[in-house]
């Protein structure tokens, strides 16, 4: 097999960034990829992930999985997501690697992590997985369980026919709910209120070191106040949205009486402006995880819908 001709083909039959821009290119490119590089030997080096794997679910029949063959048309594909890689696997990342040698520009994920779910157990993928037959090949990708989240909470536009890769797999497959929310709990929510924890543990010091640099600036001390009440008043308002780093909607009007001169510095001592700035936060926080619900809520709403 001669590397050089097949990096020529691959990039002969790329158009304009889109490596696989008809159904033809796909099979053979798939094949191609999965013959350069086994997919499973004693252990499963990799699966395919994202929207790659959704078409070909699509496209083959997923292994004990009812399809009901609604004969949907191929997208093009513009990227490769390969999950599931073990990161000490030297043969994988080894510059021998014939697939790194037709194929640029991999998006390579660990055993722990999908483009959107984080902290999955070490050995999961090794052990749950869907395989598509196709051209009476064994491909091996996530559930389609996860397949779906991925899909929908990345956000992508759709891109045939107006309908998303996710509600095509929903409609395409029966797929498991409370398996669906389980990993969303675990995978993706988890993650981001810890994200969020160590965010907003932070934020009252953040929000107040921000305004004091303002008051600092050498305006005397009741022009600085005014002339930030003025500039915030008249800002954008929006979450995560900032005035000279202070997030405007944590804002909370201050006074002089709130404010003492410490070496020379000026420092917000006031511990009932901390208090309303340390409540404010939490209603922030607590708007967070309505927001999270809501994500539940509007998947449990597209099950309901499926026709």
């Amino acid at each position: 097999m001669d590397i050089e001709t097949l990096k020529k083909w691959n990039l002969d039959t790329t158009v304009d960034g889109v490596y696989m821009p008809d159904y033809d290119t796909f099979l053979n490119k798939v094949l191609l990829i999965i013959e350069l590089y086994a997919q499973k030997e004693d252990k499963i080096n990799y699966l395919f992930g994202m929207g790659l794997a959704i078409e070909l679910a699509l496209q083959g029949n997923v292994y004990k999985r009812k399809k009901n063959n609604n004969c949907y048309s191929y997208r093009p594909h513009n990227s490769l997501y390969l999950y599931n890689v073990d990161k000490q696997d030297n043969s994988f990342y080894n510059n021998d690697n014939a697939l790194f040698k037709v194929f640029n520009n991999i998006c390579i994920f660990d055993k722990q992590n999908t483009v959107n779910l984080h902290n999955l157990e070490y050995s999961y993928f090794d052990n749950n997985y869907d395989i598509v037959y196709l051209c009476n090949k064994k491909i091996y990708i996530p559930k389609l369980e996860i397949l779906f989240l991925d899909s929908y909470l990345s956000k992508q536009p759709s891109s045939r026919d107006g309908v998303h890769d996710y509600e095509l797999l929903l409609n395409e497959y029966d797929l498991n709910l409370d398996e669906i929310i389980r990993y969303i709990e675990n995978y993706y929510i988890d993650y981001q209120i810890k994200l969020d924890d160590s965010k907003y543990d932070n934020l009252v010091d953040e929000q107040i070191g921000a305004i004091e640099r303002i008051l600092n600036t050498g305006k005397k001390i009741d022009r600085a106040l005014f002339s930030l009440e003025e500039q915030i008043s008249a800002y954008p308002k929006g979450k995560d949205l900032k005035y000279a780093s202070i997030y405007v909607d944590l804002w909370i009007p201050l006074y002089i009486d709130s404010i003492e001169v410490i070496d020379g510095v000026y420092k917000i001592t006031d511990s009932n402006y901390i208090d309303k700035l340390k409540n404010r936060i939490y209603l922030y926080k607590e708007k967070d995880m309505q927001k999270y619900e809501l994500i539940i809520e509007n998947i449990k709403k597209l099950f309901g819908g499926i026709v």
